[in-house]
C-alpha cells in the first residue's frame, strides 16, 4: 500500500486551483462568492471537520515496507518452521521501559521547548514456545552492574544482545 503524504498547505493549494477553475466557469452572482473565499487556516479547520480528518503523525518505516516482500519472507518463514516440532520453537521479543523519560506533550498557552531526551532504560524480554508448553520467566536487561533487587544481566547499553542471549 502506498502511504501519501498530505499536508494542510497542500490542501489550501489545491483549493486554490479549483478555485481559479471554477472562476473561469462561474456566474457573476458565483463568482462574487469565490472571489470573498478566504483559504485561511480557519477554512482548513473547519474543512478538516467536515471531511472528518485530523493532523497525524507518521510512525516508524512500515509505509516503506513492499507487502510482496513481507508476504515472500512468511512463506519462507512458515516452510522452515514446519521442519520443526512446536515445542521446539518459540517467539522472543523484548520492549523497553524508559523509566526516567518525561512526556512529549504538554498543554500550554505558549511554545514550550523540547528537551533532550532521558534514555535510562530497563531493557524486558519476554519469551513463549509455539506450543504454551513452559513458562518462561521474563529477563531484564540493565545498563548498571549494581544490585536491583530481581535477576538481571546487564549491557553496555542495557540492550539485549547476542552475548546474553546465548547465556
Amino acid at each position: 500500500m502506498k502511504i501519501l503524504i498530505v499536508t494542510g498547505a497542500a490542501i489550501r493549494q489545491k483549493a486554490e486551483i479549483i478555485r481559479s477553475i471554477l472562476l473561469n466557469k462561474a456566474t457573476p452572482t458565483t463568482a462574487a462568492v469565490l472571489c470573498k473565499l478566504m483559504l485561511s487556516k480557519g477554512w482548513l479547520y473547519r474543512f478538516y471537520k467536515r471531511q472528518g480528518l485530523k493532523s497525524r503523525r507518521t510512525h516508524g518505516k512500515a509505509g516503506s515496507v513492499k507487502t510482496t516482500a513481507i508476504e515472500n519472507r512468511r512463506r519462507v518463514l512458515q516452510a522452515v518452521s514446519s521442519l520443526y516440532d512446536k515445542k521446539d520453537i518459540y517467539n522472543m521479543d523484548e520492549t523497553a521501559y524508559f523509566y526516567c523519560s518525561i512526556p512529549g506533550k504538554t498543554i500550554s498557552k505558549n511554545r514550550i521547548p523540547g528537551r533532550k531526551k532521558i534514555k535510562k532504560r530497563l531493557t524486558v524480554v519476554v519469551t513463549i514456545y509455539d506450543d504454551g508448553s513452559a513458562k518462561i520467566l521474563l529477563r531484564f536487561v540493565v545498563k548498571s552492574a549494581e544490585e536491583l533487587g530481581i535477576q538481571y544481566a546487564n549491557a553496555a547499553k542495557g540492550w539485549m544482545n547476542t552475548e546474553l542471549f546465548t547465556s
